[in-house]
């Protein structure tokens, strides 16, 4: 496993670049998931407008005018955090052992950061200002669902992380009493449930406000869903977070052929370090309790200050499983929506049952808490899912509105 960039490259090409221990392994996969699913959300938003499922709406939109406070600040904030941070990272790399920790720190470089704050914001001020005219005006602007997958994407992304943070720490209170402010600046400890459950609210005000068709916009949402959370599983098996499942019997015959990863993994040199109340670890030194798992050390660390840990029992790698189910799931989704014969919302229904069906049969082999009876809170929530989404089958198919090619969708996001 690799806990950040540093320890990949070095397992594969022997070379250490310290530089790259800032890119955390689950950021990078985090950050995958968020890019496929805005490009294959902006395919899907084309096609429903090229069809006239959905419209776009007409913005106001102030031209020649100067710039504004607020964007001014903004800009100073973004150049001031890129020199304070990323110039201070690039002279001082050596000293920084945690990328969290450091990002969230008052360490940095403070004339690079009000250098760069004062380029950003004075090259905003002159584009406003060489744009400028006499007499500012207003003008129309029609802005079509593709065009605000960016904005889209950004709070799905912010919300996701903030809601997924919340419910782990509520649902691990002392874990979290003991250690708030490692718990809080530490990279692992995200809960997928509690982030699609914010965000979706986020997201759903959003597409309100804008005026954005909402059954069009959920069903064209729904395989971006799945898969980003499928390919965000990937972050979670290959920096070891601790999503594992539970530990693996023997080998059964008919998997024979398959490789002993496929069916248990031992998650040598996870992030969690040797942190964690779910799974027993040891310091990893090549003994047979390991697997013959030696420690990935770069050059000058050592056991006490690299990531050396490995489970003390071969678990089974549910979140591979997981990755492969969604990334099945998105297949189907995204092929039923283009044969376009479903009624509006079906799409998301569906979504909802094969979402709550993965995840409750998935967390039959992962390790999770018992909240009620032999369920967890996955489990319950998964439970919740597969309802809402039965009760929107029954709903859209009673309605019965099947959007024809060519017909246009509501002006105001009411279906």
């Amino acid at each position: 496993m690799y806990p950040n960039f540093r320890y990949f490259v070095y397992d594969w090409t022997g070379i250490d670049v310290p530089a790259l221990a800032v890119v955390q392994m689950y950021g990078f996969w985090l950050a995958m998931a968020f890019l496929a699913s805005g490009f294959f959300l902006m395919v899907e938003l084309r096609r429903r407008e090229s069809i006239g499922w959905l419209k776009g709406v007409y913005e106001s939109e102030t031209v020649g005018a100067p710039a504004p406070m607020g964007e001014l600040i903004a800009h100073f904030l973004l150049g001031f955090l890129l020199g304070f941070k990323a110039v201070y990272y690039v002279q001082h790399n050596q000293e920084v052992t945690d990328a969290a920790t450091f990002l969230l720190s008052a360490t940095g470089n403070w004339f690079m950061g009000l250098l760069l704050g004062g380029v950003f914001a004075g090259w905003t001020w002159y584009e406003k200002h060489r744009q400028r005219l006499p007499q500012p005006k207003t003008v129309q602007v029609l802005v079509m669902p593709h065009q605000r997958v960016a904005d889209i994407v950004i709070l799905a992304a912010m919300s996701g992380i903030v809601g997924a943070k919340l419910y782990y720490h509520l649902t691990e209170w002392d874990r979290f009493v003991r250690n708030p402010v490692g718990e809080l600046l530490s990279p692992a400890g995200l809960t997928v449930y509690g982030g699609l459950i914010l965000g979706f609210f986020v997201v759903s005000w959003y597409l309100r406000r804008k005026k954005i068709a909402y059954g069009q916009m959920l069903d064209a949402c729904a395989p971006a869903l799945i898969l980003a959370y499928g390919i965000g599983r990937l972050g979670c098996h290959f920096s070891g977070d601790g999503d594992w499942g539970i530990p693996a019997g023997p080998k059964p015959g008919w998997l024979a052929w398959a490789p002993d990863w496929i069916w248990a993994q031992w998650y040598p040199n996870n992030v969690l370090n040797g942190s964690t109340d779910n799974a027993p670890m040891h310091l990893m030194s090549g003994d047979p309790a390991c697997n013959g798992f030696a420690a990935l050390i770069p050059p000058g660390g050592t056991l006490s200050d690299g990531y050396c840990h490995c489970l003390d029992n071969p678990v089974y790698p549910t979140s591979l499983y997981e990755f492969v189910l969604c990334m099945g799931i998105f297949a189907l989704l995204w092929g039923i929506a283009r044969r376009n014969s479903l009624p509006t919302g079906a799409i998301f229904a569906l979504y909802l049952v094969l979402n709550g069906l993965e995840r409750f049969s998935i967390e039959t082999i992962r390790i999770n808490h018992k909240v009620l009876g032999n369920f967890t809170d996955a489990q319950l929530i998964a439970l919740t899912l597969f309802a809402l989404g039965i009760a929107g089958c029954l709903y859209v198919w009673k309605k019965g509105e099947r959007m024809k090619v060519g017909q246009s969708g509501p002006e105001t996001g009411e279906e």
